[in-house]
């Protein structure tokens, strides 16, 4: 499969010698759930990371162009459209940006396969979770 899925259930130990060896990332949460963008985006400055935010698709595309995240944490479902139409454009401007595609909901993202780095992670995620996915990184 094309797309990783990381499962929220149970969730993953991450030691700190795992923390530690996380490199800062320039990462861009874009969701509207203002809640969920506050708490990941403390969580992820507490790891070291230079983070921002963006409660709509709008906002999110402007910020990806003046903040030229790392990584980008991107909800499916916005008031104003579907994160999945805007990778082409965020991967054209940024090709080396990796997105983390994130629903509640399983979609079908056959039509994104010509980008293999982009990941769709279930909600809700589990912090650990969210620290293993850097890890990796």
């Amino acid at each position: 499969m094309f797309m990783e899925c990381i499962l929220h259930e149970g969730g993953l130990d991450i030691s700190d010698e795992l923390q530690l060896e996380m490199k800062p990332y320039r990462i861009l949460i874009i969701d509207d759930e203002a809640d969920f963008c506050l708490l990941l985006k403390n969580y992820l400055a507490r790891l070291g990371h230079e983070v921002d935010t963006a409660n709509t698709l709008q906002d999110g595309l402007n910020a990806v162009q003046s903040f030229s995240p790392d990584i980008i944490f991107l909800d499916n479902h916005l008031p104003d459209g579907l994160g999945w139409q805007q990778v082409p454009f965020i991967k054209k401007i940024f090709p080396s940006t990796h997105i983390n595609l994130m629903s509640a909901y399983y979609t079908h993202l056959a039509h994104l396969q010509n980008y293999p780095d982009v990941t769709f992670i279930e909600k809700p995620i589990a912090l650990k979770d969210i620290t293993r996915l850097l890890v990796r990184d």
